[in-house]
């Protein structure tokens, strides 16, 4: 399952995904976050992968969701996932960025307080 919800005061996004969620899944999403009235490419992403499985990406999956990523290329993405471990999808997402100038910067972090410090000292 994938959730979101946008603050504005705050010039976030913040992006919830829970259990195995497909490549089909995260472009669904990706497609919605685009269409949705209050979305504003510009502002960051906190994304929470803390409860869900990336046995369902592969790393042309990963690629394919950097080129659909609605946001500003300036845009930061802080991306929470469940274990230290896991950051290897982060680092995958991050090079592809790079190479492609998608992203604004991109790191993985083991819990939101962190990523939310991050993110607000980037602004």
């Amino acid at each position: 399952m994938i959730s979101y919800r946008i603050d504005p005061a705050r010039r976030l996004v913040l992006v919830t995904f829970t259990g195995t969620p497909s490549a089909a899944d995260i472009s669904t999403h990706q497609a919605e976050l685009r269409r949705a009235p209050d979305f504003d490419p510009a502002y960051a992403l906190l994304v929470d992968f803390s409860a869900a499985s990336f046995a369902n990406i592969q790393p042309a999956d990963v690629r394919m969701h950097v080129m659909q990523d609605p946001f500003d290329p300036a845009a930061p993405h802080a991306i929470v996932v469940r274990q230290e471990s896991d950051s290897s999808m982060v680092r995958m997402f991050e090079t592809y960025s790079e190479l492609s100038a998608r992203t604004g910067p991109v790191q993985a972090f083991t819990d939101i307080p962190s990523a939310l410090a991050w993110l607000d000292s980037l602004r």
